[in-house]
């Protein structure tokens, strides 16, 4: 699954459609699914939203190098 512009779906006010359709996926799947949010920015809104999205998420921020232990960033 790929949530493409997520920061815009959430600007647009689709935060709760997101989070229906995903509980509707997950009451239905049978096989692992593999998610991808993507954001040009990295707001608490998007935060919030991969904590419900994702499991174990890897935060890539192509401006820094740097890494910590709560999250990795390339």
């Amino acid at each position: 699954m790929v949530f493409d512009e997520c920061d815009r779906m959430l600007e647009l006010g689709y935060k709760r459609d997101v989070q229906s359709v995903l509980n509707a996926i997950n009451e239905q799947r049978e096989k692992k699914r593999q998610t991808l949010l993507l954001s040009a920015t990295l707001t608490q809104g998007i935060e919030e939203m991969s904590s419900i999205s994702l499991k174990h998420p890897k935060f890539i921020d192509a401006a820094s190098v740097e890494s910590s232990n709560e999250e990795e960033r390339i």
